[in-house]
């Protein structure tokens, strides 16, 4: 007797792992009702809700949005974080303020950006403007 091919497949989702095993067909035909349910889940529908649940636009990342204004000389000036954060609220975007000094440091690291000044003073600028002492 000849046995029937066998397939296994995993599904790895924030809720738990589904594991599928058993002949290729039957692990074929749940595949397929597993598919329709988990693209239903992945819309963008549900994607932009998330991102209107964090108070900003779907694929909108914070180096993305400080890098946009760096291109647009915003960072021309030495900006505080306050300053960085009211010109992403006017964009519509809304970031904390932990975020905004953890990505602001970050792009100073990488040169993106230089620090001036410390603590309550603290400012960033562009990298390429003139006048710029790193602190």
């Amino acid at each position: 007797m000849v046995e029937a091919a066998q397939a296994r497949a995993e599904m790895n989702l924030k809720e738990g792992v589904i594991i599928l095993e058993g002949p290729v067909d039957f692990v074929r035909h749940y595949l397929d009702i597993y598919r329709i349910a988990l693209q239903g889940m992945a819309t963008t529908e549900g994607q932009t809700a998330l991102a209107r649940k964090r108070g900003r636009r779907e694929g909108t990342s914070l180096t993305g949005a400080i890098g946009k204004e760096v291109e647009a000389g915003f960072f021309d000036e030495p900006r505080s974080v306050a300053d960085v954060k009211n010109r992403l609220s006017e964009a519509g975007l809304k970031f904390t303020d932990s975020s905004l000094r953890r990505g602001l440091r970050r792009l100073a690291r990488s040169g993106a950006l230089v620090s001036i000044g410390r603590r309550r003073s603290l400012r960033y600028r562009h990298a390429g403007s003139s006048d710029v002492t790193q602190s």
